[in-house]
């Protein structure tokens, strides 16, 4: 005969594993085992008093929300929410919650995203999104002339992953004080058809055309280190908590002064969301579609190559090959082109 196992019912309720309108004979019997479990479920939220928030930063095991009212909550994740379908929970989510004692919460459910930006997890754990930001209208995708040197490879893989969310690129390219004359590479993202915002933190130069283009938008602003993003935040929004720091002196590479993304309020309109600077960004996730819309100007002369399949090496009737070698195409953006088809094609 076999004797009945005690559950630990008090936990399981917590947990929301324990289906409280079952019997009280079944909740501690052999068979509450066999039952269904709940946990992962997304809380209906008709069924409980909740509210509406935007996720301003997200900490190890609590999230804070803003409501419209102007209130901050600190809010614990429901263990009734599956967080995998959703990626995760970032900066910039909308979410529902209810309220608990004093200024704390419980976050019951994320609202469908307009769009999310997020970075490839590294090469062992290829498929894993590391959510950066969420329902983003502009990205300020923020370099440097000088003091780290201008880097147009590292630029183009920003541009590609901002291409393949649709997610609409400003490029700020700050400490314009330290240069005389705007390099030709610069120049070239005009050419076709960037929007190119040259300023200097230093002088204030050019952060008024920046500070308009944000006007009634919620921008990410994103780049490497040491590029002065954090600088800009602390000149927009004066009353921000962000550390700024100098370039090391030893390879003159910027310092991570930001260690997590961060959304502020400049007015009640215009977001910005500060993220953690990245010397490097990966694309190993890409397909060749996605290749295709980070160079515009490529994919422009890809429909007059011989060949449908064209990768623009050395296959015969290539158009983009035939306009780097007239001058048409720069050096540095085929070079850039042809890394991150390496990339991609190394990984299929």
């Amino acid at each position: 005969m076999h004797r009945a196992v005690r559950q630990d019912t008090t936990r399981e309720w917590r947990d929301g594993i324990l289906d409280e309108d079952s019997p009280e004979l079944l909740r501690w019997s052999r068979e509450a085992k066999k039952t269904k479990k709940t946990k992962n479920r997304v809380i209906d939220p008709e069924s409980t008093d909740s509210q509406s928030g935007v996720v301003l930063q997200v900490n190890r095991k609590t999230c804070l929300v803003l409501t419209k009212s102007g209130h901050e909550y600190n809010c614990q994740v429901s263990k009734r929410l599956d967080l995998s379908s959703f990626f995760g929970i970032t900066v910039g989510d909308k979410v529902l919650f209810s309220t608990k004692i004093g200024v704390s919460g419980i976050i019951l459910n994320i609202l469908p995203r307009k769009n999310h930006l997020y970075r490839p997890g590294p090469v062992d754990r290829k498929n894993q999104r590391l959510l950066i930001a969420a329902n983003i209208d502009m990205a300020i995708v923020f370099f440097a002339m000088k003091a780290p040197d201008f880097n147009s490879r590292l630029l183009d893989r920003y541009l590609g992953r901002m291409a393949r969310f649709a997610i609409p690129p400003v490029i700020c390219i700050n400490k314009s004080d330290l240069c005389e004359k705007i390099p030709s590479e610069i120049l070239y993202y005009k050419k076709i058809g960037y929007h190119i915002i040259t300023c200097s933190i230093k002088s204030g130069e050019g952060i008024g055309g920046l500070r308009e283009a944000m006007t009634g938008k919620k921008s990410v602003i994103t780049g490497p280190s040491g590029v002065g993003k954090s600088s800009f935040v602390k000149y927009v929004s004066p009353d921000a908590n962000v550390k700024t720091g100098s370039v090391r002196s030893f390879d003159g590479k910027g310092r991570h002064t930001t260690s997590r993304s961060q959304l502020y309020m400049l007015d009640d309109h215009t977001w910005l969301i500060d993220t953690p600077g990245m010397r490097e960004m990966a694309l190993h996730d890409f397909s060749l579609e996605d290749l295709a819309v980070t160079f515009p100007e490529i994919q422009a002369l890809a429909w007059k190559c011989e060949f449908r399949d064209c990768k623009h090496l050395d296959e015969k009737g290539c158009a983009v090959t035939k306009a780097l070698n007239l001058g048409d195409l720069p050096q540095f953006r085929y070079e850039s082109y042809k890394r991150i088809l390496d990339e991609i094609l190394s990984f299929k």
